[in-house]
Parts: structure tokens; sequence; C-alpha cells
């Protein structure tokens, strides 16, 4: 139902990254960041930075560091990491990127 009401969706607690070659865009999964700090954000990216993986950071309210909580100075430091240049992160919404995989990704095979 989501797959065709929607262009992308999320699935619950699969808190990994997704290979844009192969994901399924209604079960798309995230990876949360509440109750994290910047340098521990930026560590997790740097493991996944290498493995062709789309990364859809997932959070709840933002505010004071919390276990549900996205710490907000921690937010305002990684938007201005990703999106220098340099660093070789591109940030966008998740309907903007799905929308771009999917023009650009390969067909699938159908046996």
């Amino acid at each position: 139902m989501v797959a065709t009401l929607f262009e992308s969706g999320r699935t619950w607690l699969d808190e990994t990254a997704n290979d844009p070659t192969y994901t399924d865009f209604a079960q798309l999964t995230g990876i949360r960041i509440d109750g994290m700090s910047f340098d521990e954000i930026k560590q997790l990216l740097d493991l996944l930075r290498f493995r062709n993986s789309w990364v859809i950071l997932a959070g709840h309210d933002v505010g004071k560091k919390g276990p549900y909580t996205v710490d907000s100075v921690a937010l305002a430091q990684l938007i201005i990491y990703l999106k220098q240049p340099k660093n070789g992160y591109w940030l966008d919404t998740v309907d903007n990127i799905t929308k771009r995989i999917k023009k650009n990704r390969a067909p699938t095979c159908t046996y």
C-alpha cells in the first residue's frame, strides 16, 4: 500500500543505511540520532561513508539532548558539516533523494 500511495516509506526498528541500488523505497531504513552528540553522529557517518550507502538520519523532537530528543547544538553542527562541499555529502530531503535515485537507477530484472 505504501509503495502505491507514496514516493517512499520508512520501516520501524531497522537502524541501518540503504543501498541505493537495491533498496525498497516503501521500506527505507533510518539511523536514530536521538541523544547523540555531533562527534558521535559524524563517527557513524564516517563508518558508512564508502559503503555505497544512503543514510537517512531519524530523530524525534529537537531541543536539549535527551534519549528521545535530537540535540539542537549537534544538529546545527551536523548541518553545517554536511553542507560543506569539501566533506563530500549530499544533504537533501528523503523525497528529493528518492526521486533522483528512482530516475537514475538501472531497471530491476524480472523473471
